[in-house]
């Protein structure tokens, strides 16, 4: 029950941040981005958060797929820790079953993916 109460307080403040509309006219908050002027792989995550918080997923997606993901399975372990421990398993049997060589690769192609596809998105 405290985890859950944790949570609805948690998506209340994100939301009352969201409302007041910062995520989106506020300063850059990136470092990369405001020393380069491009986008990591995480911006748009606050939007994106920011986003799911009011319930337009459709938007949080599109701001950042990250952002959705984390939101979401943070939600979700929140409210279930067997689901949490259980997606720790599988990412431990994945890593284990790749070799840390593999794994690391797969991670770095991920990341550059997401930041390809934030490129396309924002230039």
């Amino acid at each position: 029950m405290q985890r859950i109460t944790i949570l609805v307080f948690t998506i209340l403040a994100i939301r009352i941040y969201a409302e007041s509309g910062r995520p989106w006219s506020g300063p850059i908050l990136c470092i990369f981005r405001s020393a380069t002027g491009q986008p990591c792989p995480f911006c748009g995550t606050t939007r994106s958060v920011a986003s799911a918080s009011l319930g337009d997923f459709g938007q949080a997606f599109g701001e950042n797929a990250m952002g959705l993901t984390f939101t979401v399975a943070m939600a979700a372990v929140f409210v279930s820790p067997k689901l949490g421990k259980s997606i720790v398993e599988k990412f431990e049997q994945v890593r284990t079953n790749l070799g840390t060589f593999r794994f690391s690769l797969f991670v770095t192609f991920l990341f550059a993916m997401t930041w390809v596809w934030n490129f396309t998105r924002w230039t």
